[in-house]
């Protein structure tokens, strides 16, 4: 029986993006909320992973050996420091939604 609700459908591949570096200067009001958000090797180890494949939270603390709780804090710290975003969402086999994040560097 097939599903009603998009389950996993195949994420861009990095070649399929087109990501461009942000240059940010230390005088930038950003820098401190992105330096901060990076210095962590958790942060830096999920910026790895969702630069070369947009995912999801539960499938970034399976690869990382780590749990969802501490990715999703991680996650959101890089997010609310715009260096990832939410690109789509999936659904699991339950129906619950599930959001798909990449590095958020266009």
């Amino acid at each position: 029986m097939s599903s009603l609700l998009p389950l996993k459908p195949a994420p861009d591949t990095v070649s399929d993006r087109e990501l461009e570096p942000r240059l940010v200067g230390f005088e930038d009001e950003s820098a401190e909320q992105i330096l901060s958000a990076v210095t962590s090797t958790t942060a830096r180890r999920i910026l790895d992973q969702l630069y070369v494949e947009p995912t999801t939270v539960s499938d970034i603390a399976a690869e990382l050996d780590s749990s969802v709780q501490n990715v999703s804090y991680h996650l959101n710290r890089l997010q609310d420091a715009d260096l990832v975003e939410v690109i789509e969402t999936w659904y699991s086999e339950q129906g619950r939604e599930m959001d798909v994040r990449s590095c958020g560097v266009d």
